[in-house]
């Protein structure tokens, strides 16, 4: 939970860079986000179900709601192209050295976190 505190002020200090803060502030702000999660699990036990099921909704709403219109921008291209046609525009010695730098984005985003095996 003090991630959650490191967190948040975080995103106060991007927008005020001159507030400074007292290191017991970051202490409250993760006993704040305790008791936030304590009191939803305890107390909204009954209508947690309810809240999955519409937070659930929202995400895949908000997935299609981006998905979409990254799909209808998108340039339309031929299989042949996407499965036989690389660019070695980076200036890499070789297209094949060019196209192993280019999955290394993807890669590293699956070898950094506790549950990788799962999005494997």
């Amino acid at each position: 939970m003090f991630l959650v505190g490191s967190l948040i002020q975080t995103m106060i200090l991007l927008n005020d860079d001159s507030y400074g803060f007292p290191s017991y502030q970051g202490t409250l702000l993760a006993f704040m986000a305790v008791a936030i999660a304590y009191t939803g699990v305890v107390y909204g036990a009954r209508v947690l179900p309810y809240w999955q099921n519409a937070v659930f909704i929202v995400h895949v709403l908000a997935y299609l709601g981006y998905i979409i219109p990254v799909w209808v921008s998108s340039p339309a291209v031929s299989h042949k192209q996407v499965w036989t046609e690389f660019a070695n525009e980076g200036g890499w010695s070789s297209v094949g050295l060019s196209v192993l730098v280019g999955q290394l984005a993807g890669i590293s985003t699956q070898c950094g976190g506790i549950d990788t095996a799962a999005h494997m």
